[in-house]
């Protein structure tokens, strides 16, 4: 009996870590996607060119 007691315990709480890692991790990924989009100097480098021509 105690043996399904830990192993609920263990399953829930592995349940719970990935809940907490699902809602931490898209948010630090997104900005980071976001701040290579913003620092890509191709796009305005392409706007530059576009608008010389």
């Amino acid at each position: 009996m105690l043996f399904y007691q830990l192993l609920t315990i263990l399953v829930f709480s592995g349940l719970i870590l990935l809940a907490v890692l699902a809602f931490i991790e898209p948010g630090p990924l997104k900005r980071r996607s976001r701040n290579r989009t913003g620092d890509g100097p191709v796009d305005e480098t392409g706007d530059t060119s576009d608008q010389e021509q």
